[in-house]
């Protein structure tokens, strides 16, 4: 008879979504917004497009016209 190892469960976020090796999420959206955050443009792990990380990049303040 054999027993199977008891497994750990697979880290997750404050929000419940999966972590990836970098700690930061799998699901699309939401490492897309993490990495935006951190000022990334693109993803290390090729996770997620350039595209879609700048849709999340913070607006830049307009120039003052004077």
């Amino acid at each position: 008879m054999t027993h199977d190892a008891p497994t750990k469960p697979a880290p997750r976020d404050g929000n419940g979504f999966l972590l990836a090796s970098d700690g930061l999420p799998q699901s699309p959206h939401a490492r897309a917004a993490a990495l935006a955050a951190k000022g990334k443009k693109t993803d290390p792990l090729g996770l997620v497009g350039d595209d879609l990380i700048a849709g999340y990049a913070p607006a830049k303040p307009a120039l003052e016209k004077e």
